[in-house]
């Protein structure tokens, strides 16, 4: 799923796991997005490659459903939630347990992903909801997936977090 981490995403990692100067949230949320009809791009595929604007926090997600019975899944850190492996590639993994997302009466698209940390960032006096990775959802073949929210009642979430 998400091999790239976005700055704010970055200094989330070093401030919790490396110089603690930041309080460990007790969980992370998904949300989804249609990253096809955003104003702005927030990330390209271009050969298979997932490029995102690093500097892109959760703010700039303009197109995550807003009705229905659509709301983000929460997972919790240090829990069944979560299990980490290597891949075929030698790579560390984070892997998310699936999910199901109720889609019921929401309306739109989604093609994309986004994930959400709580913390205290640069520059700030308090903890705020900032982007640690998003990027598009795909199928088990590997290929980008858009759902019409329309005409689903639920989708059902997995993935993992590689850190390479």
């Amino acid at each position: 799923m998400a091999e790239n981490i976005t700055t704010v995403g970055a200094e989330f990692l070093i401030k919790v796991l490396i110089t603690e100067e930041a309080t460990k949230p007790t969980n992370t949320t998904i949300g989804l997005f249609d990253n096809q009809t955003e104003s702005t791009s927030l990330y390209t595929v271009d050969s298979g490659d997932v490029t995102i604007t690093e500097s892109t926090d959760v703010g700039d997600i303009t197109t995550e459903p807003s009705d229905g019975n659509y709301a983000r899944l929460s997972y919790a850190f240090g829990t069944t939630d979560f299990s980490s492996t290597t891949n075929a590639n030698g790579n560390w993994q984070a892997n998310f347990s699936e999910k199901t997302f109720d889609v019921a009466n929401t309306t739109g698209y989604a093609d994309s992903y986004f994930e959400v940390v709580s913390f205290t960032a640069g520059g700030e006096s308090s903890a705020n909801d900032h982007l640690l990775t998003f990027g598009p959802l795909l199928d088990s073949q590997g290929n980008q997936m858009r759902i019409d929210l329309g005409s689903a009642t639920s989708f059902d979430f997995s993935g993992s977090l590689i850190v390479p």
